[in-house]
């Protein structure tokens, strides 16, 4: 079996703005994989990582990881992507209003 290079942080994380905002943070440990952009982490959490989001996370080391768990893992990021698409074809008509439809940031119009 083959392997791929990940790397081992620990991650502040909140439940919400104001816990953040106050400092009330836990921390969680996750495994990002770099060569497929992909983390998951202790909470069973697991997505796309996004520039930024190990800035306050402390390095803990690296490790190997079987490539046949990384293809499991993209898997099921690409089931939950699939599902949510097939989800909104059903409440298309439904979207609720929201006082963010015509947000203005940047220039750009916030999509919701």
């Amino acid at each position: 079996m083959s392997k791929v290079d990940a790397v081992l942080f620990e991650l502040p994380v909140s439940s919400g703005m104001f816990e953040n905002m106050y400092g009330f943070r836990r921390a969680v440990k996750e495994i990002y994989v770099p060569c497929e952009g992909v983390f998951f982490n202790s909470s069973y959490g697991c997505g796309v990582t996004h520039v930024g989001r190990y800035d306050d996370a402390k390095k803990l080391g690296t490790l190997k990881i079987e490539e046949s768990d990384v293809k499991i893992l993209k898997e099921h990021l690409k089931f939950c992507d699939d599902k949510n698409s097939l989800v909104k074809t059903f409440f298309e008509d439904d979207k609720p209003e929201s006082f963010l439809d015509d947000v203005i940031f940047d220039g750009n119009k916030i999509q919701v």
